[in-house]
Parts: structure tokens; C-alpha cells; sequence
């Protein structure tokens, strides 16, 4: 008779947890090497009465980060370990079969191992956590809420990752499945994407490969991007702003992933509990599930595949028309097929698998489903390509060349339009040049409209002047505009006499032939008056910030080869370790338009020269 224990066995809990000890060891050794060792060192070296400050900083350093320079790497690994080890008896038959003689309901069977699984790894995070506390107390320093946000980031990740390998091993019956399973299903998400991304980059024109959103189904990517460690900034000597602790960021994303891996347990236990003994050594243990194995192992294929080969063999695929679609499509047939026999051989279990009848139909059908979307892409049957907001739909556009230019003003936004309206127009153009052989290289200019419904229209384009020079003079046109201009150049910081930490004026000499290189270092009151009093009403007239999209003539006359540049102390917050401030630099070259810009360097006795007049020779452009 089955126990009347339904949802736990304490006997087989224990039994469970003793077995796999080398597993919780292992982690418990990494444990204390990330977190007590390392913290005790450092506050050893940190002993001192005038080091008070560094050993506080410290004391929340260590716990902290290790969320994210440990938490991150060893919460997947070990919880894969885990589940490899605690339902280790469903992928060989003769475990299999005693584990479903045993006089206990398979729930509490699921319940218990998984339960053995999970828990070892939580008690020791807790363990890790109460050690940072002695630790703390040795050295009579506060560790309590940074070894409280290491328990519970890690224990959340743990969670989220184990639900989830617990779900991958009821989906597979062979051991050495699970991990590769595990490891797809954390990562395939944020691949695929990227992989679609380009493809679709490729065959229609206009299109930005940006991200998708998409990385939240990759947990892995997802915990990466969303968890950080910043610095607590607080008041030191000299007026600057030191780090003194720091803080985990990134809860909601911890708490929501590990609330997924939670409920990803609820149908663990109803596949447990349904699962055939028989299905044991099966690379897919359920049977519904074997069709769509198939399809999605050859569509990852497909596409690793034909982006492969097109990267090697084919670069310009691109510009290629209907003829790249359709070999980018005979690269996708090889991809399928070469994915879907793998597959089926990884569910039959055999080689002999090439007479599979009616299961080539399935492929056909994938490849031919890819073909049609990739040649409807090409032939831009949705309308994508051609689509150019009308100026009365645009609140705003921030065009991307040299820099971002975010640009409100109507006759400025008119100029993009006409500018995105040739670009659309000339597509067959540019797809029939190879741009490769510009002499000043390819600019590339994207466009993001703020629509007046609030939604966003993105697009990306090369621009060069073998396809069109008035595009070209288009876009620098644009880039010079003095809402531009302010726009691209201005730093997030505003300049002050406590925020400049450095400022100089460099510029290019030539005597006696030879060209070199002087420069003035300028004191935080010059430079402000510099910047204040010449350069911004300069930027405003459009007289300097000026770009020059090809070293052409023009540009060897009217630019000089001068810089001026400061160091500015902002306010955003950096996440590196050691760095209590965020400098922004700021740059820019005067021109023989800047006149007032020009004026004060002369009264500090700089003559700076053009390009022309250093015969094309410079230094520090």
C-alpha cells in the first residue's frame, strides 16, 4: 500500500540529502571563499582607526557584490546540479522502477526530493550569511544588511533557477539531456532573438536590430542585465563625493523570476506523477512533445546556420535583392534538415532514421513557412520599407550620425523627413553600390520619431556620396543645425567652477617645418568663461560643434586643428567599484565661422591654423 504521507517523506528527504552531500560540499566550500574568507581578509587589511570609512564600504562591498560577481555564475550551476542529483532516478530503468515501488505516492516522492534538492542549497546561503555576521562582529563592523540582501538575492535566484531545472527534468528522460535543456531554455530566448533580429536586419531595408524585450525569457540574460550593485555616495573632503557603501538593485526582478521557478514546480509535480517508467533514457520524455522538439531544434539550426554561412561566404547578402533571399533560403534548407535529422535521431535513438516517410513532410513545411516569411521581408509586402511619417504625425525625431541629435523644431524635423523620404526612394540604389568602396568611408544615419499617438518609428540607413552627394550634404546640413549642434554636443552635466576638474586648449603648430603639438591648461574660471561667454552663443549661430561628413576640401579649409576640452565632474551615479563620480568630456574644434570663440584664444595668444595651412598635416584631430 502507498503511504498515507501524500506531499513528504521525511525518511526519504533525509536519505535524499546524505546521498548527494558531495554536491552541497562543493557549494559549501565556494560559499566560504566568496563571502566569510573574503570578507574577514579584507577588513583584517582594514584594521586601523583612520581606515574607518574604507573598512565600512567594505563591509557592505563584499556581501554585496558577491550577488553578482558569484550569486549569478553559482545559483544556475548548482541548482542544476541539484536537480541532475535528486531525480537522478528517473533516467534509468531499474531506479526508475524501485523509486515506483516504494509505498509512496508520487506526489510525496516529488515532494520530498524536491524539497531534498532545494533546501540544502537555501540552509546553506543562510549559513554563508549568519558567517559574514560573526565575521562583522570580529572586526566590529555592521554587516547585517548587506549578508541579509546576499541571502535573500541568492536564495531568490536559487529558487528561480531550480523550478526551472525541475521542469527540464521531468521534460527529459537522459541525465545528460538536463543540463543541455537547462542551459537552452535560460539562454535560447535572448540567442533566438538576436538571430531573428539580424535576419530580419538583413532583408528589409530600413530595419534597426535593436533589442526586443525579448531577453526576459532568457533568465540567465535577464538576471544579468536587471541585478547591479551601486555605490552609497556620501560628502568627503575637498567638496567631492566619495562611495561609502553599497546597495543591490534589481528586487523585482529577483522576486519575479523566483515567483516563475516557484510555479514552474506545479506542473513538475503533475509530470512527475503522470510520467511513464518506460520513458526512461528518452532524450524527450513526454510524447506530445517530440513533434515540437523536432521543429525547434531545426529552426535554431536553420538560422545559427545561414547566419553562419552568409557571415563567411557571403558578406553583402545584404544588397543582394531576391537572389540573396533565395540563397540565404538554400542555406536555411540545409540548416532544417541538418536540425531536424539530429533531432530525430535523438528521439529514436538511433542513426537509421533517414526513412522517416511522412516526418520529411513536417520539414518541408517549416522550411518552406521560413522561405515565404523571408521572401514576403524582401518584397516588403507589409509596407515597412516604405513608410515616412508625414511632418503633422512627428512630436520629435532624435537622428543618430556623429552622435545623438534629439530635434523638436518643424523646419528641422521637415529637413529628416525629406532626408528619410530619399533614403526610402533610393534603396535600389544603395542595394546595387558597393559602399565598401567609398574613399570617405559610409556614414550611417538612423531616425526614432516620437509619433503625436506617443508610439515610436525606428529606422537605420547608410548614407554615402557614391549613391548620392546630396544626401550626404542632407545629412551634415541637418547635424550643423544649431538645435543639433546644442543637442550632440552639450554635456548631461552642466559646467561649474566645483564640476570642471580639467580643462585645455590643444592645438597644432608648424615652425620651421615641422608640425607639433602646444597646449594651455586652463583654470576652471577660464575654461567657464570660454565656454559661457564664446562657445555656446557660437554653437547657437551654428559657427562651431560643426561636423564635416568627408575630408573634403571644404573640410581641410574651415575647420582648425584646434581642440577645446574639459573634464566634468556629473552627478549619475557609476556602478564600478572604485569610481565615485562620472566624468563627461566634452569636446570641440574651432572653425574660422567661430568668432567669438576665435577671439578669446587670440587674446590668449593662439593662433591656431587650418588643415589647409598645416599642408594636411595635423596631430590632434
Amino acid at each position: 500500500m502507498k503511504s498515507g504521507t501524500s506531499f513528504f517523506n521525511g525518511p526519504l528527504f533525509h536519505r535524499t540529502v546524505l546521498r548527494f552531500w558531495p554536491i552541497w560540499f562543493v557549494y559549501a566550500f565556494a560559499l566560504a571563499l566568496a563571502l566569510p574568507v573574503r570578507l574577514s581578509g579584507a577588513l583584517s587589511d582594514l584594521g586601523r582607526a583612520s581606515q574607518v570609512t574604507e573598512a565600512l564600504r567594505m563591509s557592505q562591498y563584499v556581501p554585496i557584490s558577491a550577488v553578482c560577481n558569484f550569486g549569478l555564475a553559482a545559483a544556475p550551476l548548482v541548482s542544476c546540479a541539484a536537480a541532475m542529483a535528486v531525480y537522478s532516478h528517473l533516467y534509468f530503468q531499474r531506479s526508475a522502477a524501485a523509486y515506483g515501488a516504494l509505498p509512496i505516492k508520487r506526489e510525496g516522492i516529488f515532494c520530498s526530493v524536491t524539497a531534498a534538492g532545494l533546501l540544502p542549497i537555501l540552509a546553506l546561503n543562510l549559513a554563508a550569511a549568519l558567517a559574514c555576521l560573526l565575521v562583522g562582529a570580529g572586526h566590529f563592523r555592521a554587516v547585517l544588511p548587506a549578508a541579509a540582501s546576499f541571502f535573500a538575492a541568492v536564495s531568490l535566484m536559487t529558487i528561480a533557477y531550480f523550478g526551472i531545472a525541475a521542469l527540464c527534468a521531468q521534460l527529459t528522460g537522459s541525465i545528460i539531456a538536463l543540463p543541455l535543456i537547462f542551459a537552452a531554455v535560460n539562454v535560447a530566448a535572448s540567442l533566438l532573438a538576436d538571430v531573428v533580429l539580424n535576419v530580419l536586419g538583413r532583408f528589409i531595408y530600413g530595419f534597426v536590430s535593436r533589442g526586443s524585450g525579448i531577453d526576459i525569457l532568457s533568465p540567465f540574460v535577464g538576471m544579468a542585465d536587471g541585478v547591479f550593485y551601486d555605490p552609497v555616495f556620501s560628502e568627503a573632503s575637498g567638496g567631492y563625493e566619495a562611495v561609502t557603501g553599497y546597495y543591490l538593485t534589481g528586487w523585482g526582478c529577483l522576486i519575479g523570476y523566483a515567483v516563475v521557478g516557484a510555479l514552474l514546480l506545479i506542473p513538475s509535480a503533475v509530470l512527475y506523477k503522470r510520467r511513464r517508467l518506460e520513458t526512461a533514457g528518452d532524450v524527450v520524455a513526454i510524447g506530445v512533445l517530440r513533434p515540437v522538439f523536432r521543429f525547434v531544434v531545426s529552426l535554431a539550426a536553420g538560422l545559427l546556420l545561414a547566419e553562419l554561412l552568409t557571415g563567411l561566404l557571403v558578406p553583402g547578402i545584404d544588397n543582394m535583392g531576391l537572389g540573396g533571399a533565395a540563397l540565404f533560403a538554400l542555406f536555411l534548407l540545409l540548416g532544417c534538415a541538418i536540425g531536424w535529422v539530429a533531432a530525430e535521431m535523438l528521439v529514436q535513438k538511433s542513426f537509421r532514421v533517414f526513412k522517416m516517410g511522412r516526418s520529411w513532410a513536417g520539414l518541408a513545411v517549416l522550411w518552406l513557412l521560413l522561405t515565404a516569411l523571408l521572401f514576403g521581408c524582401e518584397l516588403d509586402v507589409t509596407g515597412f520599407e516604405g513608410h515616412v511619417p508625414a511632418a503633422d504625425e512627428v512630436r520629435s525625431v532624435t537622428v543618430s550620425a556623429n552622435g545623438e541629435m534629439e530635434l523638436r523644431e518643424s523646419g528641422n524635423i521637415a529637413l529628416a523627413i525629406e532626408l528619410h523620404q530619399r533614403l526610402v526612394d533610393e534603396k535600389a540604389l544603395y542595394e546595387a553600390t558597393d559602399l565598401s568602396l567609398s574613399p570617405y568611408g559610409i556614414q550611417y544615419v538612423g531616425f526614432n520619431y516620437v509619433l503625436s499617438d506617443g508610439s515610436h518609428l525606428r529606422r537605420s540607413y547608410a548614407v554615402s556620396s557614391m549613391v548620392s552627394t546630396r544626401d550626404v550634404d542632407l545629412l551634415e546640413t541637418l547635424s550643423n543645425k544649431p538645435e543639433a549642434l546644442l543637442s550632440r554636443k552639450l554635456p548631461r552635466t552642466e559646467p561649474t567652477l566645483s564640476t570642471v576638474d580639467f580643462a585645455a586648449v590643444n592645438w597644432a603648430v608648424k615652425k620651421n617645418g615641422e608640425t607639433t603639438v602646444e597646449t594651455l591648461e586652463l583654470t576652471a574660471a577660464e575654461a567657464l568663461e570660454l565656454y559661457n561667454d564664446c562657445i555656446l552663443p557660437d554653437m547657437r549661430d551654428g559657427t562651431i560643434g560643426l561636423v564635416w561628413l568627408e575630408a573634403d576640401a571644404d573640410y581641410r579649409a574651415e575647420v582648425y586643428d584646434c581642440c577645446i576640452s574639459m573634464d566634468i565632474r556629473g552627478q549619475d551615479r557609476s556602478r564600478e567599484e572604485y569610481v565615485d563620480y562620472e566624468t563627461f568630456y566634452f569636446y570641440t574644434y574651432a572653425t574660422v565661422f567661430s568668432e567669438r570663440t576665435n577671439a578669446w584664444l587670440a587674446e590668449h595668444g593662439i593662433e591656431p591654423s587650418t588643415l589647409e595651412q598645416l599642408g594636411n598635416e595635423y596631430l590632434y584631430t
